[in-house]
């Protein structure tokens, strides 16, 4: 059986802080549970970086916005809807009567804004076309990050996320 790797090593393979301390505890916990599986492979396999956490699509963050509006009145938060987006209640109020969920209304009024297209063009693209909504907003060039980003205000403005 080979010896694992020094800690020296793995500090000079560029393991530092954090991560060295998690691959130490991955690798004693191992060692405790079956003293064989505590060899080189393990303490590599629990040093091994976290992949990134993958960005939240629009639909998710759509999905989350209309959870959050589900808790309020509907006249409350078709109200909140307006003053986020700068629209008129009536106009949520007529999407909602398209049969359009709080987060499809929400998804559409981010599009629209970020994109500066009418929102009976969003609309149509996604309802026509029978596209998700992170499609139309790569089809009508709008940044998923920044149509994220307002859904994320229209949830804060719901209640849904703290404020910051």
């Amino acid at each position: 059986m080979r010896r694992p790797r020094s800690v020296k090593r793995l500090l000079l393979e560029g393991l530092t802080g954090v991560a060295l301390c998690a691959a130490v505890v991955a690798a004693v916990a191992l060692a405790t549970r079956d003293p064989g599986a505590a060899g080189p492979s393990a303490l590599a396999a629990a040093a091994q970086p976290s992949p990134a956490p993958r960005a939240p699509t629009v639909a998710e963050e759509a999905d989350r916005v209309g959870q959050a509006a589900g808790r309020l009145a509907e006249d409350e938060a078709a109200r909140r809807f307006a003053r986020t987006f700068a629209v008129t209640p009536q106009q949520v109020a007529d999407l909602r009567d398209q049969k359009l969920g709080f987060g499809d209304v929400a998804a559409a009024l981010a599009v629209a804004r970020v994109t500066h297209k009418g929102l009976n063009t969003v609309v149509a693209l996604w309802a026509n076309e029978r596209l998700d909504w992170d499609d139309v907003a790569a089809r009508l060039g709008a940044p998923r990050r920044q149509v994220v980003r307002q859904l994320r205000r229209a949830q804060r403005a719901l209640g849904g996320l703290p404020e910051g």
